[in-house]
């Protein structure tokens, strides 16, 4: 075997490693597409499930503040709102409307 044909016998090895690389990395890589769809069909599933809690948590608010004032609710949503507001401000808080209330309230 001459120095040019190990040389192309040489080349040859390399570029065939390199395809098996290439093919190995185009089926990882769709691997990973589908994970990312998967976890972004999840994602959306989980902001509905949380937009559907939110809602329920201010109805069942709302009927809350209704059997605590017997009907005056416009005080009661003001000195809420005036309540939540500082809860999120003292201890940093990031979500609208959702307020842990001291004392078991």
């Amino acid at each position: 075997m001459t120095a040019e044909e190990q040389t192309i016998s040489l080349f040859e090895t390399r570029v065939r490693e390199l395809i098996l690389a290439y093919s190995e990395q185009k089926t990882m890589l769709a691997d990973l597409r589908r994970k990312i769809s998967e976890q972004e069909a999840e994602i959306a599933l989980l902001k509905d499930e949380v937009s559907r809690l939110e809602g329920e948590y201010t109805t069942l608010k709302e009927a809350r503040m209704l059997t605590v004032a017997g009907g005056d609710t416009e005080a009661l949503r003001k000195k809420d709102c005036q309540y939540d507001t500082h809860y999120r401000q003292v201890r940093g808080f990031p979500w609208r409307g959702i307020v842990i209330l001291e004392n078991g309230r």
